[in-house]
């Protein structure tokens, strides 16, 4: 799920938590295989591969 830096508001230690806590959510049957949090640089309308599918940045 891509979010622009400047709207987290929060530490990177934060942000595993809520990734963890994510994938509990949404695969209970495994056990963190698969989890990644990048930083990334990219400009609206680039492609973000990865996950289930490739999400579009946009301006907002």
């Amino acid at each position: 799920m891509p979010c622009p830096m400047k709207l987290v508001n929060c530490s990177e230690e934060t942000l595993h938590t809520l990734l963890k806590d994510l994938d509990t959510i949404a695969w209970d049957c495994n056990e963190g295989e698969g989890q990644g949090l990048y930083f990334e640089k990219h400009f609206p309308g680039d492609g973000i591969a990865g996950g289930r599918g490739e999400e579009m940045l946009r301006k907002d």
